[in-house]
C-alpha cells in the first residue's frame, strides 16, 4: 500500500470518530459507546498504525530511514518534508485531535452544555486543534467553571 492511500485511509476512518462523537452529542443511549470509540478505542488503533508507519520510516523502508531531530527547526522540517514524514506527522494529528475534541464533548456535556453549542468547537478542533481546545478553555472560564461536571443538562428542567 503506497502511502497516498494510507493517508487517505486514516482520514476515512478517523472522520468515522468524529460521526460517532457528533452522535454522541445528540443521542443519550449512544453516548457512552461513542466517546469510547472516538476517545479511546480509535485513537489507540491510530496509535498502532502511527507507530508502524514511524518503525517503517526508520527502518529505511520509504526510503532512506529518518533521522529523528526534533531539537531544529530544520530537523523538524526534515523529518515532516517527506511524503512517509507528513503521513507520520497527519495520524499524530488525528489521534491526539480525536482524544482532545472527545473530552471536550464529554466535559462539556457533564457541565450542562448543550450538544448544538459544542459542534462549532468541535469542528474548530477537526479543523485547527490547539484553538478549537482555546475556544473551548475560553467558554469554560467564561459559563462554564462553577459548574459541578455532573450538573444536570439544561434541557432537563424544560
Amino acid at each position: 500500500m503506497d502511502l497516498s492511500t494510507i493517508f487517505s485511509a486514516g482520514n476515512t476512518i478517523a472522520l468515522t470518530g468524529w460521526l460517532a462523537m457528533l452522535v454522541g452529542l445528540f443521542f443519550g443511549p449512544a453516548r457512552k459507546p461513542a466517546f469510547l470509540y472516538s476517545g479511546l478505542i480509535l485513537p489507540a488503533a491510530i496509535a498502532v498504525a502511527y507507530l508502524a508507519l514511524l518503525a517503517m520510516a526508520m527502518t529505511g523502508q520509504f526510503g532512506a530511514g529518518a533521522k529523528m531531530d526534533f531539537s531544529s527547526l530544520a530537523g523538524v522540517r526534515g523529518l515532516l518534508g517527506s511524503d512517509s514524514g507528513a503521513t507520520i506527522g497527519w495520524f499524530h494529528y488525528l489521534a491526539f485531535d480525536m482524544v482532545v475534541g472527545t473530552w471536550v464533548a464529554r466535559d462539556g456535556l457533564a457541565r450542562g452544555l448543550w450538544g448544538i453549542a459544542l459542534v462549532p468547537i468541535l469542528a474548530l478542533v477537526f479543523l485547527f486543534g490547539p484553538v478549537g481546545f482555546l475556544i473551548y478553555v475560553v467558554v469554560w472560564a467564561l459559563f462554564l467553571r462553577g459548574k459541578h461536571p455532573t450538573a444536570p443538562h439544561p434541557a432537563a428542567n424544560a
